[in-house]
């Protein structure tokens, strides 16, 4: 009578301390490092099969990077990829309370974004929300027009890690300003540029300009220092595109005050009179000047361009492929200003 109630007390001890199963291990959710799971699994016990659920935790992935890991691909009932990606938390009791999932810290702005769309043009930058998660999209060139395919799915799609960064959990929230959420992560520029012009085609590395988004408010966008990449700023509207060329690097208040002559609006005017007119058949020297026509200009000015110094300077005289205003005239000339009047 002894022995059986001590077998009685024994197993109803053991039944409690059978902990609560997790969410059962679904393939492509966005699982990380530290989090719980279970799964059904097939034990072996004397030559007799019996299927039990267990807890897994996921062990794949860093903590410097938790979102690179292999838990949302590899199934903890397969032993071999269960080996690589899950630790055996033993079994749980599906009728007993689910133990508690790891939270993400919250991050460090205001509130949510707008939950993330499908099909939505994110930008480079754009943040978006998943299930009380914010999410950031890359700035990498060509990388942030994946942010809106299924494949790409902040925390959920198969290789989302290349395409968004997750920046913590959110608090529920509007965030403030709703304008957009592109505002919660960019500086105050202090003052707005010159509004971008498509016809204006002299845009070059470092150039500013400004896009409105309201009547007060616009963001500020940087051509690229790359030499190489600010020759797309002519080519590409900041903020399009993949912003080719273009660097989005703040807001900026205050209305916008339109101009007569936009083509001449981001240049300094050069006094003195206009450097002669470039020509491919002359030969120049580091530091010239030479003065250029804007087609299509109804006032009387011109572009003065300046040749580079060496090992630039050969760039000059390389024919017309790169004379002053061409595709590949940021290689040997640097744009100075604007001219008026006689030549010098």
């Amino acid at each position: 009578m002894i022995v059986k109630f001590c077998t009685l007390s024994a197993l109803s001890a053991l039944a409690q301390s059978v902990p609560g199963c997790a969410p059962r291990w679904q393939r492509g959710n966005p699982y990380t490092r530290d989090s719980l799971v279970s799964s059904v699994d097939v034990v072996d016990r004397a030559g007799t099969e019996t299927v039990v659920t267990k807890n897994y935790k996921c062990i794949s992935g860093s903590d410097l990077e938790p979102t690179l890991s292999h838990c949302s691909t590899y199934d903890p009932s397969n032993l071999l990829q269960a080996s690589v990606a899950w630790t055996d938390n033993g079994v749980c009791d599906e009728n007993a309370p689910a133990p508690a999932s790891p939270t993400s810290a919250l991050w460090s702005g205001v509130g949510c974004p707008k939950s993330w769309t499908e099909g939505a043009p994110y930008k480079a930058g754009e943040l978006a929300e998943v299930d009380g998660a914010v999410f950031k999209c890359s700035t990498i060139l060509f990388v942030n027009a994946w942010c809106g395919t299924r494949d790409y799915k902040p925390g959920a799609g198969l290789f989302w890690t290349n395409a968004w960064t997750r920046l913590g959990s959110c608090d529920g929230g509007t965030m403030n300003p709703t304008l957009s959420p592109v505002f919660q992560v960019l500086t105050n520029h202090e003052g707005c540029p010159k509004t971008f012009d498509s016809s204006f085609s002299h845009y070059e590395a470092n150039d500013k300009v400004s896009v409105p988004v309201t009547d007060a408010v616009s963001v500020v966008y940087k051509c690229s220092s790359d030499l190489h990449e600010s020759r797309w700023c002519n080519q590409f509207e900041p903020g399009r595109s993949y912003n080719l060329g273009w660097e989005l690097v703040g807001y900026c208040d205050g209305t916008l005050s339109p101009t007569s002559s936009p083509a001449f609006d981001f240049l300094d005017e050069i006094s003195g009179g206009c450097p002669r007119p470039y020509s491919s058949a002359s030969l120049y020297q580091p530091g010239d000047q030479v003065s250029l026509w804007v087609e299509g200009a109804t006032i009387d000015r011109a572009v003065v361009w300046e040749c580079k110094q060496y090992p630039h300077s050969p760039y000059c005289n390389s024919g017309i492929h790169f004379s002053p205003g061409s595709e590949n005239s940021h290689l040997g000339w640097k744009r100075k200003g604007y001219c008026q009047g006689s030549q010098r």
